[in-house]
């Protein structure tokens, strides 16, 4: 393993969460209070396409520990049938402490969901798939 190897640790991923949205997040390792309002793990719709309830935009939180160094998170929004909802984002920060917590927070905009089923946001950390979560949307009345 070479020295440059060493100085990266991967953070363990401890939380992921959709929610209507938060305050005090700066994708920066800082502490502090944080809310999140609106937690869902799923969308609920009488007819598609539809927003749920999110207006166009929706966030998810994500919560490390542990790691040091450069980090690269890259995003994959997928639809039950296969297709890029967004194009893959990508997001680059530092960690500097193995013991404190480091937040993520990426605002979706303008997401349309345009059928029923479960879409799936795949999430990869220096290039190694860490985490799928799955986002059902369903057919209500």
């Amino acid at each position: 393993m070479s020295k440059s190897d060493l100085s990266v640790i991967r953070p363990k991923l401890m939380a992921f969460l959709f929610c209507k949205h938060i305050e005090g997040v700066s994708n920066k390792p800082t502490g502090g209070l944080k809310t999140l309002t609106g937690i869902f793990d799923e969308v609920r719709a009488p007819s598609v396409p539809c927003t749920g309830e999110f207006e166009k935009a929706f966030w998810i939180y994500l919560r490390f520990v542990g790691g040091k160094g450069k980090q690269t998170l890259r995003f994959n929004f997928q639809s039950p049938s296969g297709k890029i909802l967004l194009l893959p984002m990508e997001i680059s920060f530092e960690l500097h402490d193995l013991d404190r917590f480091h937040d993520v927070a990426i605002k979706l905009d303008n997401v349309v969901f345009e059928e029923f089923g479960t879409y799936k946001v795949r999430v990869d950390l220096n290039d190694n798939s860490i985490a799928e979560h799955p986002l059902p949307v369903i057919k209500t009345g």
